[in-house]
């Protein structure tokens, strides 16, 4: 018996934990987007779309995200974890200006954060940034980023 509750706890992460600790842990709740998020419009090259026209997609291992506009990349990096993200705007000729954002919550579905919602669709990742910190990004409205290889 103690070999096999040994084992069932090794395998669900709680050896360090008391037995009682581990079998009361919640279970991880999701993300909740922002307020509104679900109805935003998003930019997708020269087109603008409703969210709901993207197919909802399950997080997976890809970690570097891009936009082409003009001769502008707007790049979106996730730490492996999915604790943070970065977003950098290179413009030929000028330099680089990035925005960091830590993650509240990071599922399977979407990344949230102070200033930043994120929901991983097909081919990539739709992100809206209340406060840009740069002109070419729209608050008001997400921007498809395709899932880099």
């Amino acid at each position: 018996m103690f070999k096999s509750r040994y084992t069932s706890l090794l395998l669900s992460g709680c050896l360090l934990a008391s037995v009682s600790a581990c079998s009361s842990a919640a279970p991880p709740t999701a993300c909740q987007p922002a307020a509104g998020f679900t109805q935003i419009d998003v930019v997708l090259a020269t087109d603008v779309a409703p969210l709901s026209s993207f197919q909802p997609a399950i997080a997976g291992p890809r970690t570097d995200y891009a936009y082409e506009l003009g001769g502008a990349t707007i790049a979106i990096t996730l730490s492996a974890d999915k604790h943070s993200l970065i977003r950098k705007w290179t413009e030929p000729g000028q330099p680089s200006v990035e925005q960091r954002y830590s993650l509240e919550c990071a599922d399977q579905h979407y990344l949230v954060g102070k200033g930043i919602t994120a929901q991983f669709v097909k081919d990539g990742l739709v992100v809206q940034e209340t406060h840009p910190n740069t002109d070419g990004i729209p608050a008001d409205m997400g921007m498809f980023y395709a899932a880099q290889k």
